[in-house]
This record gives structure tokens, sequence and C-alpha cells, in this order.
């Protein structure tokens, strides 16, 4: 490959073509012919009947009289036109050597010093004196004054006066003239002065006659006067090298030539040493004003050069210009000294082209290596090879388009403070391994336009306070596109941006990245991390408005990653994402440690440390990946605004996992999403979801046979003194049975209205009994309104559900309506308080079901309809005495009697009690939803029938939910108290409970989980001073979208500034209010370390006998005691035990269990089998004889990725595998003399298994081992 090394081949300067230059002319300073048409004579004093002066009445404008009498006639037959200029002479006896003449005074345009110019004129001669040779004298002057008219004869004539401060152009004899009229051309004289008139006068030039009287005249016309223009040299642009002197004897070199003049260009091209030939030795041509022209040149090496060999190219040139009045010409030569330099090792170099090595350092320094100037560099394209790290000192340089740069592995480019680089349509690359790439340091500016940049590690990395300009580019195989890490200067740190990044690319390609550069970390692997990745940036502003495909990332394993920083993502067409992840995980604390496991996510974005961000992600289209977008919010405030986006193929739409902070779904809306899993959901730890908003949304699940549990929309442990919701005019397709549309568990005021669900497809999977609607273990205030739920499968309807409501009160569900499901609505557990109202039945086994647990409270008049036909019955309640005398349902029957549509009886059942279920009763049933008063009511706080009964009752027996509803109920009463002490009031029952209920297991956990809740959940101070600055963050982040828009349209210069101007103010305006929500989340969460650790000691040490209560109680404990130390990760104990809470059955382990999964699916990816859970069909139990230990059998490692090996020391016969549940997975037979045995786990799912080896002598040895 041929570089040339250091300097340059050609160093003439190069510019863009100039298409709209105009030939120059030279200027014309005067030009008269002297036709003038009517002139009033003016009488002359000096002599009776003498007159018609030149300034006559102002006869020739810009001309006037000097001296003498010069005249205007019309009798010498002038060769242009009838009129010419005349100044007569006389030379009388008594005045020699004196000459008596006339002369005139010319207006020309100024002429300055150093100006070149040309006369031309026509003279004519004529006189009677044989011996006096009279001359006229034409010079420059300046302040030239007319001098008066004698009052004597000789026909007014005067001495010739002298004109100070003058330029004598000529002194031109009578005698050198030809008879007749004659043209006149002086040569180009160069101005000494400043001057701006023109004198013509007669004198008599020494020696002078000294006797005899002569006289005569002399005629002008067709004076001229021109000045030279000035030239611009033209400019020299390689376009073309092909060949080189490495590979082959010759080198063709192509230069453009542009001139902004119409010129003849001659080269003569040489070269050195003579072994080098050029071909042809010569070119010229005509070039117009504003054109160029190309000439090819053939180096031939007829004699192979050494490596090093000093090599001198040149051309020598000569221009002549066609708009010269003077026959300007320029000459010259243009050499460059080279060495042959040949680069056989760097295969990435493209052929045919000559690159310029450069050893690094400042990009001033490396100008005496080939680098290019600024000003040259601004307009001609530029090879280089980088094999050092380089600093552009310059205040500001350019790469010109078609600049093409190589870097050598591990080399980094920097901006510094106060400098700027600007490339356009140019390339950077890596050669063989991967480049750092392009670093813009504080107060650094970079500007990518319409280029493209492969092969780095980092291709730009901003650090804090930098500027960035990207446009248009293709980001092609780099570990990450665009870096913005936390360099900790502030808090936040920002990147200016003149503009939205925008029309960009992030790609991986077939080729996959480079090799890691010696040192890398972490090693990159086969594809890009991910387009940008920020970190503690105020604000990133990625895409532009509503633009569609305002960038594409595809193929790399992420599209964008942020930490604790605010993102505007706009526009984004994320697809083909070449990473995955079991998108069971839920959670990645893990991930602010070491953000590069990521993989899968079109976007995801952490918080903790106490930040704050505001999250907007609009009219962005995902495709072919894991999860559309992922928000784990560890300890910080953070506010989602998804709105108007797609997805296709897609697992996940939008997760936003709440831990210890705060995160508000404030609009989730008008997104059309294709899921697997989870359409959008809300899954909250021991933070807070105070408020969230899913609207107008179509959410469309795929074919799904692989996930223990999908929906539609998911929400899950918003409870909160403060909490709210809002899911409605949503549009869920469900192809999963087992799937809810909307699913709700432990929530509190959320509003579901007129949502249509739909369960379609084939599946004939029976899990976990799916429900359009499901709500459960939540608290009061929740209502279900006009929504439509139906079945459409094309297989059984299974145990599906309609709606359903568990465990939860005080929830209402008006106007809904079903068909299609095994069940239309469905209670279990206490549901006190609760109205079902004008809801429609349409086709259903059961349309309306309570189980054997459910209590209701009374129904009166509710208006319910059974619209449709019913297999088993209309109505099922399958509680005893108890729960059907608490779940009454009133019709009245003289206006609904039995068989009509309010009135489900008589098909109606309640097999395991003789109570009536439905009973008439004096009323009226509304006929529609609008006339339902109680549907529409205002609710408060307040206690049932069933929490009496709760602080009463005992255990109940095992069952769905059944083992942790009497502690459950009572820990709800004590937390209602606790809210809402005014309960206490005239109540005994309850004041006794409220004191026997301190310090027991019931207060201490209920306390926990309450104040876990606080921990992060914000005053209505807080709430407030959020909203507002909501709002002021989006009427900025309005005001910028439609500054940019304007932006991207032609303005005018000044147009451009000030818009320029208004979003720079913007900007400032946003940048405070980002940081002003930091600076509240600081100190909103400042005590939060310490309130945790306060609520560890109250808590105290207490063991529960309850086993639901001691699995919340320790989830609780291990939760607050990271929280305490700000510690991300678990400890190996802390991961057995919540493993072990894990492991059970839900049923029997109560919400612990699913506490505990939620926080081990942050760091593993693991499923559950509650069905093996709960209904064991081979439980593992240890023979009766004998005896079993955990500590002889071994097992390394473990936990375990692969293969783990077992080791006994007794003889053994068989070895056995068991899951969790208790079902054998594997069995081996041993001979008496093994000792150990390799097991490969690979193939298992992760998990508790239980490893049982069979002792010759009857007994059994076990070990748990964690996968």
């Amino acid at each position: 490959m041929n570089v040339l090394n250091p300097p340059r081949l050609l160093n003439w300067l190069a510019m863009l073509l100039l298409t709209t230059a105009s030939p120059l002319s030279a200027q014309l300073l005067l030009q008269e012919g002297f036709e003038v048409e009517t002139c009033v004579p003016v009488n002359l004093n000096c002599e009776a009947g003498l007159f018609e002066l030149v300034d006559g009445n102002n006869c020739l404008n810009g001309w006037s009289r000097w001296y003498g009498r010069p005249t205007i006639r019309s009798n010498n037959n002038p060769p242009e036109g009838q009129q010419c200029l005349s100044l007569g002479y006389n030379l009388p006896d008594n005045l020699p050597p004196n000459i008596l003449s006339s002369g005139v005074i010319a207006d020309i345009t100024p002429v300055s010093t150093g100006d070149e110019v040309k006369l031309s004129l026509q003279v004519y001669s004529s006189g009677s004196s044989s011996f006096m040779n009279p001359s006229i004298r034409i010079e420059l002057a300046s302040a030239v004054q007319p001098v008066p008219l004698p009052n004597q004869a000789f026909g007014c004539l005067q001495v010739p006066p002298n004109a100070n401060s003058s330029q004598i152009l000529v002194d031109l004899p009578r005698s050198s003239l030809v008879s007749g009229w004659q043209m006149i051309e002086l040569p180009c004289t160069i101005a000494n002065g400043n001057y701006d008139q023109l004198l013509i006068s007669l004198i008599v030039i020494p020696p002078f006659p000294n006797d005899g009287q002569g006289g005569g005249a002399f005629a002008f016309d067709d004076i001229q006067l021109q000045k030279e223009p000035t030239f611009t040299e033209p400019t020299a642009t390689i376009t073309n090298v092909t060949g080189d002197l490495c590979s082959g004897d010759a080198l063709s070199v192509t230069y453009e030539i542009c001139s902004d003049e119409d010129a003849i260009l001659n080269f003569a091209p040489f070269a050195s040493p003579a072994s080098i030939s050029v071909i042809p030795p010569s070119q010229s041509a005509s070039v117009s004003s504003g054109m160029c022209k190309t000439f090819t040149f053939t180096y031939n090496e007829t004699t192979e050069l050494p490596l090093g060999a000093p090599i001198t190219l040149g051309l020598n040139y000569t221009v002549s210009y066609d708009g010269s009045v003077c026959g300007y010409t320029s000459t010259g030569t243009l050499s460059q000294s080279l060495e042959k330099y040949c680069f056989a090792e760097e295969a990435c170099l493209p052929d045919g082209q000559p690159f310029y090595a450069l050893s690094g350092g400042n990009f001033t320094a490396l100008v005496s290596e080939g680098l290019l100037p600024p000003a040259q560099a601004a307009t001609t394209p530029q090879f280089l090879y980088f094999e050092g790290d380089a600093v552009v000192d310059f205040t500001s340089y350019t790469f010109a388009q078609g600049s093409i740069l190589y870097f050598d592995e591990g080399v980094e480019l920097t901006v510094p403070n106060g400098n700027s680089l600007e490339a356009f349509k140019s390339e950077l690359h890596g050669c063989e391994k991967m480049w750092r790439g392009v670093t813009v340091a504080d107060g650094g500016f970079l500007s990518l336009k319409s280029c493209t940049v492969s092969g780095a590690q980092y291709a730009v990395q901003a650090l804090h306070n930098s500027t960035l300009l990207i446009a248009n580019n293709f980001f092609q195989d780099n570990y990450i596109g665009i870096y913005k890490p936390n360099t900790m200067a502030a808090s936040p740190e920002q990147v200016n941006q003149p503009l939205p990044i925008a029309g960009n690319t992030f790609e991986g390609t077939a080729a996959g990245l480079l090799p890691p550069y010696p040192g890398q970390a972490p090693a990159p692997g086969t594809s890009g991390l991910a387009g940008i990745v920020a970190s503690n940036c105020n604000l990133l502003e990625v895409g532009i408005g509503s633009t569609p495909n305002s960038n594409f990332f595809r193929e790399v394993r992420n599209g964008l990653i942020t930490f604790n920083t605010g993102l505007r993502l706009r526009g984004a067409n994320i697809s083909n994402l070449s990473g995955s992840f079991n998108p069971t995980t839920v959670a990645f604390p893990s991930a602010f440690t070491n953000f590069h496991n990521l993989r899968g996510h079109g976007v995801f974005c952490g918080l903790n440390d106490n930040s704050s961000a505001l999250i907007l992600i609009g009219y962005s289209h995902f495709e072919a990946l894991t999860r559309c977008t992922h928000v784990e919010n560890q300890s910080g405030i953070a506010t989602v605004n998804f709105a108007l986006n797609t997805s296709i193929d897609t697992k996940d739409g939008l997760i936003a996992a709440n831990h210890n902070g705060s995160t508000v779904l404030k609009e989730v809306f008008g997104n059309n999403l294709e899921f697997e899993q989870y359409g959008v959901a809300g899954l909250n730890s021991t933070g807070a979801i105070p408020f969230f908003v899913v609207r107008s949304n179509t959410l469309t699940q795929l074919d799904n046979n692989s996930y223990p549990f999908t929906a539609g929309v998911l929400f899950s442990n918003t409870i909160s003194p403060s909490s709210s919701g809002d899911v409605h005019d949503n549009v869920i397709g469900m192809t999963d049975d087992n799937g809810h549309g909307v699913s709700l568990t432990f929530v509190d005021r959320v509003e579901v209205e007129r949502n249509l669900v739909a369960h379609t497809g084939s599946s004939t999977l029976i899990k976990q009994k799916g429900a359009g609607i499901h709500l459960s273990e939540s608290g009061d205030n929740n209502n279900i309104r006009e929504n439509t739920v139906t079945f459409n499968m094309q297989a059984e309807r299974h145990n599906t559900r309609g709606i359903e409501v568990l465990n939860t009160a005080y929830t209402y569900l008006c106007c809904n309506m079903t068909d299609g499901h095994r069940t239309g609505l469905r209670f279990k557990g206490a549901c006190p308080d609760t109205r079902y109202r004008q809801n429609d039945f349409f086709d259903h086994d059961t349309g309306l079901r309570c189980e054997s647990d459910a209590v209701t409270s009374l129904q009166a008049h509710a208006g319910n309809e059974w619209l449709g036909s019913y297999s088993i019955q209309k109505a099922l309640h399958s509680g005893g005495s108890f729960e059907v005398a608490n779940s009454l349902y009133l019709v009245n029957f003289s206006t609904n009697p039995p068989m009509t549509t309010m009135n489900p009886l008589p098909n109606v059942s309640t097999p395991n009690t003789p109570l009536l279920w439905i009973l008439s009763d004096d009323g009226f049933e509304a006929e529609n939803c609008e006339a339902d008063q109680v549907c529409g009511e205002t609710r408060n706080p307040k206690l049932s029938r069933y929490d009496s009964i709760a602080v009463e009752g005992g255990y109940l027996e095992a069952g769905e939910y059944g083992p942790t509803r009497d502690w459950r109920g009572r820990r709800s009463v004590y937390q209602k108290l606790q809210a809402h002490p005014e309960l206490l009031n005239d109540n005994p029952l309850m004041a006794a409970f409220w004191e026997e209920a301190a310090n027991t297991e019931v207060a201490t956990v209920g306390e926990m989980e309450s104040g876990t809740q606080r921990l992060f959940a914000l005053d209505s101070e807080a709430e407030a001073q959020l909203a507002e600055s909501d709002v002021q963050l989006e009427e900025y982040l309005l005001s910028l979208a439609q500054l940019d828009s304007i932006l991207n349209t032609e303005l005018s210069p000044v147009d451009s500034i000030a818009y320029q101007a208004e979003r720079a103010e913007l900007r400032e305006m946003l940048e405070g209010a980002l940081a002003q929500r930091s600076g509240w989340a600081a100190d909103w969460y400042s005590d939060v370390p310490a309130e945790a650790s306060g609520l560890l000691i109250a808590g105290g040490v207490i063991a529960p006998e309850l086993q639901a209560t001691a699995n919340e109680w320790t989830v609780f404990q291990i939760l607050l005691e990271m929280t305490a130390t700000s510690s991300p990760a678990l400890s190996s104990e802390q991961w057995q035990t919540l493993l072990q809470i894990a492991q059970q059955c839900p049923d029997e382990g109560g919400k612990g269990v699913l506490h505990a999964r939620t926080v081990l699916a942050a760091y593993e990816s693991m499923a559950y089998d509650d069905e093996a859970l709960c209904n064991p069909e081979q439980p593992f139990q240890a023979p009766s004889s004998g005896s079993s230990t955990v500590s002889e059998l071994r097992a390394y490692p473990n936990p375990v990725q692969n293969s783990v090996t077992l080791q006994w020391q007794d003889a053994a016969q068989e070895l056995s595998l068991y899951r969790a549940d208790g079902q054998r997975v594997a069995q081996f037979n041993l001979q008496a003399t093994d000792r150990f045995l390799e097991v490969d786990l690979s193939a298992y799912p992760k998990g508790l298994c239980i490893a049982v080896v069979h002792l010759m002598d009857g007994s059994t040895q076990s070990v748990k081992v964690i996968k």
C-alpha cells in the first residue's frame, strides 16, 4: 500500500468550486468621445469674438478648463462621431522659450497607489511652424484648479502652469506623430500616489527655438483610461490517485484546477530522481470563470527506488488571464519532497490511494508530517493514518468532504477545552484492531455530519460540558457509538447540544467488531453494546420532534442505555438487536456497577443515588428485540412519558422496575405494541409508584407458550398513601389463556375504565387461569368500570375468567361486559364492601362465581344482567353459611322475577349451605349505568363487618390464599387503623385490637411494610413541586421541538442566529429545571438510609410462627439492610435465604414468596412451577430407617453454572437429584467403590435442587445445590 510519508503531495490551497463567479474585466476610469450636441457658446473676456470653452455652460460633464482656451470643435473629421477636443498653441516672437497654449482637466474614478492603469486616445496634429516641436503632456493629478483668464490678446492662450504632485504618463512630441488621426496606446503604468484627475496640456521641451513665430493645434478623441483588475490565483485539488509505487511502477495523479477568472493554464510537470519520468511532458487548457479543468500526469518509476528514497514531484506553471488589459501572467513552481514509504502490513488501507502516516501528538506538530493546516484542511480531503494518540490543538479544525482517516489500535483523538473539530462526509475507521475513538473534553466542540465512523471502542466520547453536533452519520461496528461517561465533575453533568442527535444509524454489520486493542476492557465481544450510552447527564436529546426514523439502531446488543440521565428520545427505529435475555428477569440492579452485560433492550434507563430524571420516549419503533424499554429505578425520582410508539415481534413493551425510588408513569398513551410476556408493567418493591396513567394503547400479545405468566397491563405493589392510577381506553389482545389483560396486585385507588380485552388465538395451556381483568391483594377505592372483556380463542374456555377479584376490599365493578370465558365475574377471599353493579354477563359456563372463602358484602339491587347462555349455572357461591350470609344479593322480584335478565334465579347454586343467596327485597334496580348512583358515589375509608370478623377470627384451612388470610386480614385492619386513627372512635373492639396487636408480628410486619413504602413516598408538597416541574419541563421541551423544526428549514443567517440564541436560552432554562429536580431528590432522599436502619431497629428480632408472616418479615429485613447500607449486592447467606423462600408454594408461603422471587429475578432469571410446588406429584421424603445428614455429602462448586462434583465417604448404591418441589429429575447407579460423581447440570433450569446419595447401609445423605 502506498503511503506517502510527510510532507504532503501538494500544498496548494484548495477551494470549493466557485460556480457563481463571473470573469473579471478592467475598470473603466475615464471614457470620452466629446460628442456635445447642444452647447450655448460662452464669450471670453480676454479677447473679443472668442468663445466655446470646454466648460461653457457645463457642456461636458466632468471636464473643465485648466488654462488657456480649450474648445470643442466639429471640423476635424474625428474617427468616431462629429466632435473632438481641440487644444491650440502659439509661440510669439517676444516670448521664447515659453509657449502659449491650452489645457484641460478631466475627473476620473479615483486611482490608488499601486494601481496599474492604461491610457489610449486618438490624436490629430496641425500647425504652421516648421521649427517648433510642441509636445502633448498627459499626467495624473489631484486638486488641480483652473487658472484665471488674462485680460490680454494671444487668443486667450496662456503659459502652461505646473501641476504639483502629479505623475506624468507621457510627453508626446509632435515630431513622433504622423499626419491625420492616429491611435495612441500607452504602456501600463503603476500609480505612485492617489489621483482623481487626468490633465492634458501642450508644452515645449528643450531645446527651445530662439526666434520666429508659429502656432497650431492638437485634436483629441476617444480618450480611455482603464485600471487593471486584481486576479485570484487558480486553486488545485488532488481528485484521484491511482496505482502506487509499492505494488507497481506508476502513480497517476489527477489535479483539478479551478479558476475564478477566464484564464489559460500551462503546466509542465517534473520529478526527481531522474528515474521517474512524467507523461505527458506538458499540458495546457483554457478555463472559464468559475469552472474547473482536470490535468492528469503519470509518474513512472523506470528504475525501482528503495524504501525511504526521497522523491520530488512538482509543476512549473504559467497562467494568462483573458481579462487583463496589461497582459498580466503569473508563473511559478510547485514542488514537494516525499519519501517512498510502503505499509505492506496495513491491509485495512484501500488500494490505489496514498495515505500519510502521522506519528501522533498535537495537530500543530503533525503539520510537518503531512497534516494540512486548518485553512487548507477545510476544503481539501485528506487521507491519513494515525499511528498514535492525537490532540486537536488548533482552535478550529475541519476535515473536508472526502477525507478518509484510519487509526491504529487503541489510538484516541482528543478535542480539548476551547477547540473544535468538524468533519463532513468523511470516514473514520479502525484498522486491524479497535481504536479508542474521538474524545471531546470539557469545553471542546465536535461536529460530525454525514460521516462514517467504525471500529472504535467509543466512536464519540463526550465528557462533561462538551458540545456535540451529531447528524446524519453511520456508526458501524463500534462497541458504543456515543458514550457519555460519569466523570463526577458535577451532579448532574451536561452535554451541550445545539441540535438533537438526529439522522444517524447505529448498526452492526456482518463483519462484526474488530478485535480489542491491548488492554481494552471490557472485552467487546462480536457485536456492539449499544448505539448510545450516557451516565449522569442532565438531558440527552435524541431525535427531532415527531420525525419518524430520526435515528436507526440495529444489530447491536441494546439501542440506548442511560443512568441518572434525562432522556428525550423521539423517532427512533430500534430493531433486530443482536443481544437478548430471559424476559422473566424484571430487574437489573447489577447494571449500575456493570452495564456491559446488558443486552436485548431497546432503551434501558437506570436511576440511583437519589437522582432525578425525566424520560420521554415517543414516536419510536421497536422490532425483533426482547424489551422495548426498561426503567430500573433503584433510589431516584423518575418521571416517564412513553407515547405514540410501535413495536413488532417483541417480548415486552415497557417495564418499570421500581426498587427503593419513586417512579411516575405520567403518560403511557397512544402506543401500538406487540408483546409476548408484558405489554406495560410497573413493578414496585419497597419504593413507590405513586401515579400511573396507561391510556389509549393497543397491546397485542403474540402466540406464546413459554412464560409462567403474561399480562397486557401489569402493576404490582403500588399501594402507598398517595398512590393513584388510571388504565383506560386500551385495546388488549391476549393469545394466552393463562395471561391477564389487566393485572393489578397490591394496588390502591386505580381506575380501570373503557378497556377492550379480548382473549384470541389457539393456546391450549392451562397455567395460572388467566383473566381479562385481574385484581388481587389490593387496597380500597379501586374502580373497574365500563370494560368489555371477551374470550374468542379457538380452544376450549379452560379455567379463564372475564374479571376476577381476590382478597380485595372496597372495590367497585360497574358497567362491565364479559363474554366467552368459563367464568364471567369471579370473587375469591375477603372482598368486603365490594360493589359489582350494572355488569352484563353473556356466554359463560358460570356468569357469577364466588369461591368458598369469598365474602363480598351485601349487593342491593345491583342491576347486573345475565344476557347469554350458561352451561353450568348463572351464579355460584361455594361458601358456607357465613360467607353467603355476608354476600347476599338483593333483587326486587316484583319488577325482576326469576328467569328475567336481572334475576339469575332459578339457575343459582349454593352447594355448601341451605341459606338463600339471592333474596327478594323492595327496591329499585337501575336500568343502566348512568342511572345507578351507587357506581358514582364518593367513598371514604371505613370499617366493615369483615374487619371485625378478621380481628376476631382464627386461622383458616389451606387453599389458594387460605393460610395467609387471617393474619393478612388482621394486618390490613391494623394498617387501616394506623392510617386513619379516627376509626378507633367509639369502637371498643378495634381499640382493644389496636392495643393487643402492638409489638406482635401483625404490627411489626405491618409497620415494616408500611415503612418501606413510606421511605420513598413523597408528601403532598413534594408531589405538587414535582407536578409543577413536569409541566414546566414539558413546556420547555415542546418549545425546543418547535425551534428544532424551524432550524431544520432554510433560514437567513440573521434569523438562524436569532433562533439559535432563543434555543440556547431555552436549554439553559431546561438545564436549570433539571438541576433543581436533582436537588429536590437529594434532599427528599437524604434520610432514607437512616430511616431504613431505624425500621430495622424498630422491627427487632421476632420469630413469627406463621410461615407466611416469617417469609415477609425476612424479605423486608433483607431489603432494608440493603437500603441502609446502600449496597445493591446480596451476600451468599441472603441469597440462599431468599432462594429458600422463593422455592415455596405461594399458597402456603404468602406474599413473601413473590417478593423473594422479585428480588432474585434482579440477579438471575429463574422459573418456578407453582403447580408442581403446590401439588407435588413425587414428593421427596427421606427413608424412615437410617439417618439423613447434610454434612457428609459435599458439592463443589456450589452455586454451580454447568457441572457439579458430588463427593461422599462410604459405599453407596444410588444417587438421585430432586427438584425443590420433590420431583426426581435424575438417577445414577453407583459402584460400591465410587466416592464421587460429576454431574452436568447445564440442561437443567436454574434454581434449587437436592442431591441424595443412598448408602449401602440403607441411610441417605443429602446436600442442596444451587444453579
